[in-house]
């Protein structure tokens, strides 16, 4: 008799951040349920958008964020956990592609993981404006 291994949601964020350490976007995509609720408060252009409803959605995002930001540093520094949701916090720097500006940001993710060990949503807080910024979107 096979014995069922469960994962526990934090382990499931990290490994969402290992696979986008590795650039395994179908990893991270696997691990999120097809109606997850993904947002990224803010607007930069068409990069970050409020919300992105469902797996297909949040699948079109990683390939423009790879193609207008070169990420030099991703750091997760934190994580706390309370029952199936986990928050991460942590740090990215890089560049944007079209202009070589930099930017720099603390940043804050809220994760929920359901009782499959699916994620089904996540909440992304970020300086957007910097962001922004070094895109030459704003002033």
């Amino acid at each position: 008799m096979e014995t069922a291994i469960e994962i526990s949601p934090k382990e499931v964020v990290q490994q969402c951040y290992a696979d986008f350490a590795t650039g395994n976007i179908p990893g991270i995509l696997d691990a999120l349920t097809d109606d997850v609720q993904w947002q990224d408060p803010g607007h930069v252009g068409d990069l970050y958008v409020g919300l992105r409803d469902g797996k297909a959605a949040v699948a079109a995002f990683f390939p423009k964020l790879m193609e207008r930001l070169n990420l030099t540093q991703f750091d997760v520094n934190e994580y706390i956990t309370q029952g199936n949701k986990v928050v991460a916090n942590g740090f990215c720097a890089g560049t944007a592609r079209a202009t070589g500006n930099a930017f720099a940001a603390q940043w804050s993710m809220t994760w929920r993981v359901n009782d499959e060990g699916k994620v089904s949503s996540h909440y992304f807080c970020l300086d957007t404006y910097n962001i922004a910024q070094a895109m030459g979107l704003a002033n």
